[in-house]
């Protein structure tokens, strides 16, 4: 899973890329906003990955 971070005004955002969806084939994202700092958005992504991947092990 790949994810990255950009600022966006004053504030700090990042975006998880999730793959493709099987029935459209289309490229799906999520986006979460509203980190004052770079440092606390790359974390907050850090954790995301961690729990989006135990999310899709515990389905498969």
């Amino acid at each position: 899973m790949k994810g990255h971070v950009r600022k966006r005004s004053d504030k700090w955002c990042f975006v998880l890329d999730l793959g493709k969806d099987e029935t459209t084939g289309k490229r799906q994202q999520k986006w979460f906003s509203g980190f004052t700092t770079k440092k606390e958005a790359e974390k907050a992504m850090a954790e995301k990955i961690v729990l989006v991947r135990k999310q899709k092990n515990e389905c498969t």
